[in-house]
């Protein structure tokens, strides 16, 4: 029997040199299965191996610039879980990776390609999420990343973090892949 968490998507980003995502409407949340994997499945190195994540779902065609017409660069997107924590991984094609110059601190993400996630804490319960306080992961690359919580308008804190996530990341020919794990105790 596979066990499946549900994941309510708020957003999911994808960020080249301007903030590219998927549509955001409090009127259209949908879920994401999460699927279990055992312990050790999934070791967080930056390569997306296909074995490793083989049993989860893949979101692709959720993504698109908002306020462009133009087709954004394809982008998959998969997560797991266990009783350790939340798994997930972006493998994003990308010809023209851009980074930010000099600066190699976690601001300088948003300068860069990137991928995002934005993380609301409303009890899934209700119908729409607040956003009054939400968490955000900005991972670039050249693995820079920026964690942070805000408040809406735009309200950032980026001496908040979670305690012992990790990810990474590795650039190839056609692009990037990011792999993270936050873990329960976050």
């Amino acid at each position: 029997v596979t066990t499946i968490l549900r994941l309510r998507t708020i957003l999911i980003a994808v960020s080249f040199t301007f903030f590219v995502s998927n549509a955001y409407s409090q009127d259209s949340l949908t879920d994401y299965p999460v699927y279990y994997v055992d312990q050790g499945a999934i070791n967080i190195d930056g390569n997306i191996s296909s074995d490793e994540w083989k049993n989860t779902q893949l979101i692709e065609s959720a993504f698109h610039f908002p306020w462009r017409s133009e087709k954004a660069p394809s982008t998959k997107f998969k997560a797991a879980w266990n009783e350790d924590g939340f798994y997930f991984s972006f493998d994003v094609t990308d010809n023209n990776i851009v980074l930010a110059d000099g600066d190699k601190g976690e601001k300088s993400v948003d300068h860069s390609d990137r991928v995002e996630i934005f993380l609301d804490p409303t009890p899934t319960d209700q119908q729409k999420p607040t956003l009054a306080n939400y968490y955000g992961l900005e991972m670039a690359p050249n693995n820079v990343i920026h964690e942070y919580s805000a408040q809406l308008y735009r309200k950032f804190n980026s001496d908040w973090s979670l305690d012992n996530a990790h990810y990474e990341t590795q650039i190839n020919d056609n692009g990037y892949m990011v792999e993270g794990f936050i873990p329960t105790n976050s």
